[in-house]
């Protein structure tokens, strides 16, 4: 990687399908606002604020002003009184939602090109008097956008970090079939199937990788993967591997949730934007 800059401060960087604006998270985890700016750093705009805005989003990748986001939502019951949080999936404009599945503990929201599905990773409905110990497992939520109901539930694994590809119904995400987390791709189809399940990374015992974002053409997907086996030290870097699985290899970059304009068969001569990197 050439040309390093920063950009801004903020985090969750997506690319507009043009390449030509970045947007980001900017303010706190709850709360905040999703902001866009030129890739020269120009011209900066906010695109949606809530109070209760909460961790990632997506946007439409077809120039719409559809996106994805998660909110968060207290709900209080009476005698005993009790509240609690959650922190649901919505997906449409900035004055309606569409689809929103409430009570749920949802993270990592994502697009298909097409708008036909949304897809999320779930802890599972938040109720009261529920031990936080029942929240330990991480399933993949389907949603069908045509009908707007959620439409498959994946419970046989944990999975982290859903993001689909650019054009079609791919999607990678990280899941610990294996032992640890490793970056897996699949196709979308009729009623949230999925097929062609593929692993793209094998990592040695400890090397766990999470956080895969497509290309903008399609043809790679750039991750970050921990470099340091020990359970107590985590040294996250940035990965490449093409979409097929080969020709994986290292960025020497260290840094979190990246997001990838460009692509091509060759030489990665394309805009990488990062959260954070971190300098030694």
């Amino acid at each position: 990687l050439g040309n390093e800059r920063v950009l801004a401060q903020g985090w969750a960087p997506i690319f507009a399908p043009d390449g030509q604006r970045v947007y980001y998270r900017s303010g706190p985890t709850v709360g905040g606002s999703i902001v866009s700016r030129k890739t020269d750093s120009s011209d900066l705009q906010t695109y949606f604020s809530h109070d209760k805005l909460y961790g990632a989003f997506d946007i439409a990748r077809d120039n719409t002003a559809y996106f994805a986001w998660i909110q968060e939502q207290q709900y209080t019951q009476y005698d005993p009184y009790e509240y609690w949080d959650t922190y649901e999936p919505h997906y449409g404009t900035s004055g309606s939602s569409l689809y929103v599945d409430n009570h749920e503990f949802a993270e990592s929201p994502t697009l298909s090109a097409g708008r036909e599905w949304l897809a999320y990773t779930s802890l599972g409905y938040h109720a009261p008097d529920v031990p936080a110990a029942e929240y330990d497992h991480t399933a993949l939520c389907l949603a069908d956008l045509g009908s707007n109901t959620r439409v498959a539930l994946y419970e046989d694994t944990n999975y982290q970090d859903p993001a689909f590809a650019p054009s079609g119904s791919t999607l990678a995400f990280a899941a610990d079939w294996s032992g640890q987390y490793e970056i897996w791709k699949a196709t979308v189809g009729s009623g949230g199937s999925l097929s062609g399940l593929t692993q793209l990374t094998r990592g040695s015992d400890g090397l766990w990788s999470r956080a895969p974002a497509w290309s903008s053409d399609g043809n790679w997907l750039i991750f970050q993967r921990d470099i340091n086996a020990s359970p107590t030290v985590t040294d996250t870097r940035l990965f490449v591997v093409r979409a097929d699985g080969s020709s994986l290899r290292a960025l020497n970059v260290a840094g979190e949730e990246p997001a990838w304009y460009g692509g091509g068969a060759a030489a990665l001569n394309y805009r990488v934007y990062l959260p954070l990197t971190l300098k030694r």
